[in-house]
This record gives structure tokens, C-alpha cells and sequence, in this order.
């Protein structure tokens, strides 16, 4: 399998990188640009301790644990990315005169909608893994992991706590995968079949959440500088 993309922040995802239909073009940054972004590429931000830098906010915090190994590697990013992503989203747009609520209530909506819509094809899996189970007559009680990881994780907005639960279920939809591999009840093609399938799911995610936000990042940028020309004209 091939090793997932590093994102480091929102701001560091050039465009080439985004969905088909969502790349934002970027201004060729100068060497002194280039230079800054390799050093930011070395500071991989953490889930477990990044908070939103210059302010001071509520935060709650949550356990978790993760058995699957895909889970545990791709945790970090997964979580940290939408994190930051939706902290901006959530707390700087609304704020912005030039979008205004309703704009920003549009941008809010329509991340709701994929993240929900995620939620529900999870659980429409693991719907039908516990219907092989039955078949088979299987008891998958509770999961169980040789090598669990348990976390306490920050959360600062509603859609960091909506990711950890998404990322919680993917985590128990891969045991379940697993554990009807082990009894012999699907076969090992199904099983990665589906690792493959929601990790592809949970990344498509994270890189639409964040092309959103530059997006609607590049447009105030440009705002902002069609206001500020506008009024160096007048002044003329």
C-alpha cells in the first residue's frame, strides 16, 4: 500500500494536492518562502498538544483507544488536520464582514453534510459485517487488540469531537473486518477490501475539509487586496 500524504498545516497544502475540482492556485512563494515552509515541514504538529496559537479557549478533552494499525498510523493527521482546519473554519470565518453569516453558515453546512454522510455509510458496514457474523454464528464481543494505544485527545470545536467518534467506529469496523478474517467467515481480499476502502474514505475527507479552507482563505487574501487597491485609488 502506498504511504499516506504528510500534511503539516492548512496552510501548507499547495493545490496539487486537492480533489479535482477544488485546487486553488497559489502564488510562486520567493526563496525566503521556500525556505521557511521546508523548516515548517519538519515540525510535525501533534494531536495530542496543539492548541490554537495566540488565544486562549475552551477546550475538552476525551479518551480513546485504537487497536488497528491503519487507525494508529493515520491518527494523527487524520485528527490534528481537521482540528485545525475547523478551528479556523468555526471560529475565524463567521467573524470576517466580507463573508457574512450566511456565507459562512453555507461553507459550515456543507462540511456537516459530508461528515454526516461518512457517519452513516461507517455504520451501514459495520451493519453488514454484523449481519455475517450472525450468518455465521459468530459472537464478536468486545474489541480487543494485542497492541491498543490509549489516548487523551483535545478537542476545541463540535467537528473535532464528530471526528473522533467517526475515527472511533473505523476503528471498530476494522476489528470487526478482522475478527470475521480470523473465524474464516469473509476472505482476506474482502478484508483489506474494506481497510482500503475507509482509509480512502477518511483521507478524501480530510483533503476536501482543508481545500474548503484555503478556498474560502484565498478569497478573504483577495478581498483584502482588492479593498486595499481600491482605496490607494481613491487617495490618488
Amino acid at each position: 500500500m502506498s504511504a499516506e500524504p504528510e500534511f503539516k498545516t492548512a496552510e501548507d497544502l499547495p493545490g496539487a494536492t486537492l480533489l479535482p475540482g477544488l485546487e486553488v492556485e497559489e502564488p510562486a512563494a520567493s526563496k525566503e518562502q521556500d525556505a521557511r515552509n521546508q523548516r515548517k515541514a519538519q515540525k510535525r504538529l501533534d494531536a495530542l498538544t496543539w492548541v490554537p496559537p495566540n488565544d486562549s479557549v475552551p477546550v475538552r478533552y476525551q479518551d480513546l483507544e485504537l487497536g488497528h494499525k491503519t487507525v494508529q498510523r493515520n491518527f494523527n493527521v487524520w485528527f490534528v488536520q481537521i482540528q485545525i482546519v475547523m478551528h479556523k473554519l468555526q471560529n475565524f470565518l463567521p467573524e470576517q464582514k466580507s463573508v457574512g453569516e450566511d456565507k459562512a453558515s453555507e461553507v459550515l453546512d456543507l462540511i456537516d453534510a459530508r461528515i454526516s454522510a461518512i457517519e452513516k455509510t461507517v455504520d451501514d458496514e459495520i451493519g453488514r459485517l454484523r449481519i455475517v457474523a450472525k450468518e455465521n454464528d459468530i459472537e464478536l464481543g468486545e474489541k480487543s487488540f494485542s497492541n491498543a494505544i490509549k489516548l487523551t485527545v483535545p478537542r476545541f470545536t463540535p467537528f473535532a469531537s464528530r471526528m473522533l467518534r467517526v475515527i472511533r467506529r473505523v476503528d471498530e469496523l476494522y476489528w470487526m473486518a478482522e475478527s470475521l478474517w480470523i473465524e474464516g467467515a469473509i476472505k482476506e481480499k474482502h478484508k483489506w477490501n474494506i481497510v482500503n476502502q475507509y482509509r480512502k474514505l477518511m483521507w478524501t475527507f480530510v483533503r476536501e475539509t482543508t481545500a474548503i479552507w484555503v478556498r474560502a482563505r484565498n478569497s478573504l487574501r483577495a478581498d483584502r487586496v482588492s479593498r486595499r487597491d481600491t482605496d490607494v485609488a481613491k487617495a490618488a
